[in-house]
Parts: structure tokens; sequence; C-alpha cells
């Protein structure tokens, strides 16, 4: 599936060995390495299905992701080496998603099971986001909004969570979301979309 510069893919079909095999033996020796590392298969399906979301995208610049060569970030955040796009991946359960941009961007893909996440959210999120959870007529679809919201915005600035989450909130507003720090309005664009179950947010710095 496809939204603007982002994919989603359900990699439930990388079960098969043939197909698992097919795609595996045409990924880049990077995204191998990667895969191999993982022990569970579904983990590794992840993997597999990302490099071959990451394909779709370099086809239209002549460019294939098994010839790609990456680098790494101090964060551990992944690029391409000589080429000027940035991507980042995200999955949950059997689905994986991956944003492409010519500017850093960042982006989350979460399984939403419909349970109650109120505790995390006090826990974890600000006192004005979890006020905002509580306070809305779905609690679990709210939750994962402002989840993957945050987690695409750490994956843009390629911070992750060691930092917590609650050093920045997340605003809801008639016409999307914002995101504020310190009392100032970060500049970025975020996009939401569902699949199924599944939410995404993507972010960019504007």
């Amino acid at each position: 599936m496809k939204a603007k510069d982002i994919l989603w893919l359900d990699v439930s079909f990388l079960d098969d060995d043939i197909l698992f095999g097919k795609y595996y033996g045409n990924l880049s020796p990077y995204r191998r390495a990667k895969t191999d590392r993982y022990h569970c298969r579904k983990d590794k399906n992840l993997s597999v299905g990302a490099g071959i979301l990451l394909d779709n995208f370099l086809q239209p610049f002549g460019r294939q992701e098994k010839s790609m060569k990456y680098r790494l970030s101090e964060s551990g955040k992944p690029f391409f080496c000589d080429f000027d796009k940035f991507f980042s991946i995200s999955h949950s359960e059997k689905m994986v998603a991956v944003s492409f941009s010519e500017r850093e961007t960042g982006c989350d893909i979460q399984y939403c099971d419909g349970k109650d996440r109120e505790k995390i959210a006090r826990r974890f999120f600000t006192p004005y986001e979890y006020d905002t959870i509580i306070h809305s007529e779905n609690l679990s679809e709210t939750f994962y909004r402002i989840w993957t919201i945050k987690e695409s915005y750490l994956k843009l600035t390629g911070q992750g969570i060691g930092n917590g989450l609650d050093f920045f909130a997340v605003h809801f507003r008639n016409d999307g979301a914002e995101i504020f720090q310190d009392n100032k309005k970060i500049p970025v664009d975020i996009r939401e979309y569902c699949q199924g179950s599944y939410r995404i947010a993507v972010c960019r710095f504007r």
C-alpha cells in the first residue's frame, strides 16, 4: 500500500519459504546481515519486507536496494551512502512501514489492540496528553495516535526513547496534530494513516 512518500506492507506472504528465499536473495549485504541477526522468523520477515519497500522506492531513481551501501549515524540511524534520500523504517506485528523523503523523516506503525492503555499514558506521557486521552471518546485510539506521533518524531530526530517520552507533547487540532517542546511549537509536518487495526504516523521537518 502507498500514500505519497510512505509504503506499508503485510509480510504474511513471507511465511512461504520459497518467497522468503527469493526476496532475501535480492537484498543488499547490509539488509541480509540485519535479517540474519534476528532469531524469530517473524522478525526476519519484517526485515525482508523493509528491503522490499526500500527497493520499491529506489526503482524510479534507477537504483536497487541490493546495490545500496549504508552508513550509521552516532545514534545508529541508517542512511544511504552517496544518495541524498532519507528513509525511516518501522514495524509492528505483521506490518512494516517505510517513509522516504528528500529531507530527514521519521515514521512509526503500531498495531492497535484496543486495550486500555491509561496506565501507560499516565506513566510515560505528559499531563496534557494524559488528559487528552482520558477525556477522548476512544481512549485506545487516542493513545495510539499520540504514541505513533511521538515515536515518529523521535525517529526523525534520531533520539530514540532513551530520554523518555514526556519532554515534548502532542497537541491535536481540527486539521491534524502539532508538537510542542518547552512551550514552543516544533516546525514539523505530521501525517497520519490508518490501515485496518494499524496506525501510522510520519514526521518531517519543514
